[in-house]
Order: structure tokens, then C-alpha cells, then sequence
């Protein structure tokens, strides 16, 4: 005759009493706050306009005096490297995206179509003549 054994019984409902006692009687978890969340910060147009006259003089002196190809690339490289950095307002934002392109075209030229550098070089100054707020 079999007799029945009561043990599988037993450790399932030990282990029910087990896994429900480390869910109600655990505390939450704290979060964390040694890594606050990073908060965007404003810039005004003001200051944004500032920076973007500083970066741009900056590129067009430099960039006009550089003696060789290698030299221009890489001041256009860093201006758009900084272009890339800044926070933009609402306002400015097609304009930004403007710029950032004209030099990404220009950089492109110079592996493979001159004329880019060209057309490049000529929306950025169109860009600039159309901002009556940038005295370059």
C-alpha cells in the first residue's frame, strides 16, 4: 500500500509564509540623492546671443587666416563642436540648426566637393547678415 506523504505540501506552503513575509515586511527602497537629476539650465537670448557673436568672430577671424586646408577643418570642427554644446533658446533654434549645418556642409567639402566649402561658407554669411543682432 503507498502512503501518502505530506512533505511537498509542507515546503510549498513554508515557502508561500517564506516569499510573503519579504514582501510585506521589507522596507521600500530609498532612493538614492548622492545623483541628484540634472536640471536644464535657462539661457536667456541675451546670453545666447552673446555666445554665439563670440563663436562666430572667433570662427571667421581664425578660419580666414588659416594657411592650410587641414587648419580650416579643424576650426570648423571645434566651432561646431561648440555650437553643439550651447543651449539654445525657442527663438534661435532654426537659426542654430542653420549654422550647424553650413559647417557640417564645409567640413564634408573638403574630403570630397570643393564647391560645398564654398556654398557652406556662403549660407553662413547670409545667415549672419540676416541676424541684425550679430556685429561680426
Amino acid at each position: 500500500m503507498k502512503q501518502v506523504s505530506f512533505f511537498p505540501f509542507i515546503l510549498l506552503a513554508l515557502t508561500l509564509i517564506l516569499v510573503t513575509c519579504f514582501v510585506f515586511l521589507t522596507p521600500p527602497k530609498q532612493m538614492n540623492n548622492a545623483n541628484p537629476p540634472l536640471r536644464a539650465t535657462i539661457v536667456s537670448e541675451e546670453q545666447y546671443q552673446d555666445a554665439l557673436e563670440a563663436v562666430l568672430k572667433k570662427f571667421f577671424s581664425v578660419y580666414d587666416s588659416a594657411a592650410s586646408d587641414t587648419a580650416r577643418v579643424e576650426v570648423i570642427q571645434n566651432t561646431l563642436n561648440s555650437l553643439l554644446s550651447m543651449r539654445v533658446p525657442g527663438a534661435f533654434k532654426d537659426l542654430h540648426l542653420e549654422l550647424a549645418i553650413a559647417l557640417q556642409k564645409m567640413k564634408q567639402g573638403f574630403s570630397s566637393n570643393p564647391q560645398d566649402v564654398t556654398d557652406g561658407y556662403t549660407r553662413l554669411k547670409e545667415l549672419v547678415a540676416q541676424s541684425s543682432w550679430l556685429r561680426l
